[in-house]
């Protein structure tokens, strides 16, 4: 950012959470991203989830960053105890695949603007054009969600959550995270809705009456699906996923007419 960041959060009120399982190479290349953030974060903190192995724990500690076991699977099990475990304030989800640029934690934290903001979500580039797959996915819209900042309201996106950001680059305070009863374990990965827990907690959040900020600088570079299969399965699980968050909330809104 070209302005001074806010007193409201600063880089050191920051916990970054990297869940993970059994992709030490992966968390390898994400955790030598986070060791050059300058300025850097209060904490990095690697969940291990459901670790059939000591590979996690071998390569965290290479890095000397924090590192906790959650034995439950499921990636919103692993989130839950992210933040919970966190010591920070404002708690930042990276996946394992993704490579944070420098200045991310100082941008994200700039994306607090005020009191009323409850989460963050930042710009997802390609961090690798490949294979024709990367490239394809790439050309269909990625993950990116734009490069203007936006501040939604809530309210502002009725049931489109996937406006709001993705689970690769979101922060939430962690008093939001307390008030909507963290993640929900009953979706997301590892589940039979295959996703969507990022999308259902951010879209709680906003609806509680907390406002979201997209900070375009915050950025984070995501390993894309390599190959066709791999592309054709994350577009299943997407469908299933999205489905899976207009039904619950389709119901939750029948039950309060």
């Amino acid at each position: 950012p070209d302005v001074d960041i806010p007193s409201v959060v600063m880089p050191r009120d920051l916990t970054i959470v990297v869940c993970t399982r059994e992709r030490a190479d992966l968390l390898s290349g994400c955790l030598h991203a986070l060791s050059h953030l300058d300025p850097a974060p209060g904490q990095i903190l690697v969940v291990d989830n459901d670790p059939a192995t000591d590979a996690t724990r071998d390569v965290v500690e290479s890095f000397g960053v924090d590192y906790v076991v959650e034995p439950q699977r499921g990636l919103n099990n692993a989130r839950n105890t992210g933040w919970q475990t966190a010591t920070g304030s404002v708690v930042c989800y990276v996946d394992d695949d993704a490579r944070v640029d420098p200045r991310f934690a100082e941008a994200a934290a700039y994306g607090y603007l005020d009191e009323t903001v409850g989460a963050v979500t930042g710009l997802v580039l390609p961090f690798e054009l490949s294979t024709r797959a990367q490239i394809d996915f790439e050309q269909q819209g990625g993950m990116r969600k734009g490069f203007d900042r936006q501040i939604f309201a809530p309210g502002s996106v009725g049931f489109q959550a996937f406006r709001l950001g993705v689970g690769t680059n979101m922060s939430f305070r962690r008093t939001s995270l307390e008030s909507v009863g963290g993640f929900d374990p009953a979706v997301g990965v590892g589940t039979a809705s295959r996703g969507g827990g990022d999308l259902e907690t951010l879209w709680t959040v906003l609806e509680i009456g907390h406002d979201i900020v997209y900070e375009p600088d915050a950025i984070v570079r995501h390993i894309h699906r390599r190959t066709w299969p791999e592309l054709t399965s994350q577009h299943r699980d997407n469908g299933i996923a999205y489905a899976t968050f207009l039904s619950r909330r389709g119901k939750a809104a029948r039950r309060e007419l």
